[in-house]
């Protein structure tokens, strides 16, 4: 399942995805959610879901390895083990095989508006007068 209280975001070449699924493929193949046409990518290079806590893991499916950035730390790659989870924090950069284009994974904090709560109420009380109606009316 998705996280219900952070969205999930996958920046890559100044564009910022959505992350719409529990599960998103990276890799050659039509399948994949996102395709990369490098010829060092496998057709299905990593994937990346979520855990039990909501929080991205990322998995390297690959043959020729998924490298990455800890959040704050752009001096050491590290290359994952093959289908060894890791987890991912928000910022945290990675990158397939000799790709040189990194994906960066973000999250937004969701927080309702003063509005949105307004709203909440606002048909929260909408809906209840209108039940009491109906209630009255069918005492008639």
């Amino acid at each position: 399942d998705l996280p219900k209280n952070i969205l999930w975001y996958i920046l890559s070449k100044g564009t910022k995805y959505s992350i719409n699924k529990s599960v998103i493929l990276f890799g050659k193949h039509e399948d994949c959610d996102y395709r990369i046409s490098h010829n060092t990518i496998s057709r299905i290079h990593a994937a990346l879901l979520f855990n039990q806590d909501e929080i991205p893991v990322l998995i390297d499916l690959s043959t020729n390895g998924t490298f990455m950035y800890k959040t704050g730390s752009k001096k050491k790659r590290k290359k994952i083990e093959q289908n060894i989870p890791i987890l991912l924090k928000n910022e945290d950069i990675f990158f397939f095989s000799e790709c040189p284009d990194p994906f960066t994974i973000i999250s937004e904090k969701i927080e309702k508006t003063i509005e949105n709560r307004f709203e909440e109420k606002f048909s929260e009380q909408k809906r209840n007068k209108l039940d009491q109606q109906q209630v009255q009316e069918d005492e008639q």
